[in-house]
């Protein structure tokens, strides 16, 4: 699951109106429910920042999806 979706998932799960979350976390009512009706997909961090600390959420980086190594380097060569 993305971070876009248990977001949308604890806002739809607070028992707060959209309004008072935004005017609480200190966002955009209409950045919110355009986020929360999808209608805008994605938020700047800052406002994920602000929804996390507001709805007690924390962000984790896991490793899933790292590569293995570190990307090879480029040769250039002249030609």
């Amino acid at each position: 699951m993305s971070i876009s979706e248990q977001l949308r998932q604890a806002i739809e799960k607070s028992p707060e109106t959209y309004y008072r979350i935004a005017k609480d976390a200190g966002i955009d009512w209409g950045t919110l429910q355009r986020f929360v009706d999808g209608s805008r997909p994605n938020i700047r961090i800052e406002t994920v920042d602000k929804l996390c600390a507001y709805l007690g959420l924390e962000l984790t980086v896991t490793a899933r999806n790292r590569r293995a190594s570190p990307m090879p380097r480029r040769r250039w060569t002249r030609g």
